[in-house]
């Protein structure tokens, strides 16, 4: 199931990130290939089909990982290809590109 794989990737990072010593943040950000209004899946797009599993998406993840992990996480979603474009925002902008298929488009 997707959402289960989305967990799953999501804390053997966290947890790898713990094996090394390194304190992981509480604030993970989501670049995803489905439109996002108000940090909401919109209803078309690939990924849209999570909103079957919980009308608020983010929320429910955001409660289940907080389980998993064992402490407070805040969950955030951002369309990949507006990531994408903020990634190339940097004052050597004039020598960045940002090539984006999917959704992005």
């Amino acid at each position: 199931m997707l959402d289960e794989h989305i967990q799953d990737v999501i804390t053997a990072l966290y947890l790898q990130v713990l094996s090394e010593g390194r304190e992981p943040g509480s604030t993970i950000s989501i670049s995803i290939a489905n439109y996002v209004s108000a940090n909401r899946l919109a209803v078309r797009g690939g990924y849209a089909k999570l909103s079957l599993i919980a009308e608020d998406y983010r929320t429910y993840l955001t409660e289940s990982l907080s389980e998993r992990l064992g402490r407070r996480m805040d969950i955030h979603f951002i369309h990949d290809g507006t990531a994408g474009a903020y990634a190339v925002q940097t004052t050597d902008w004039k020598h960045e590109a940002f090539l984006g298929l999917g959704t992005s488009l």
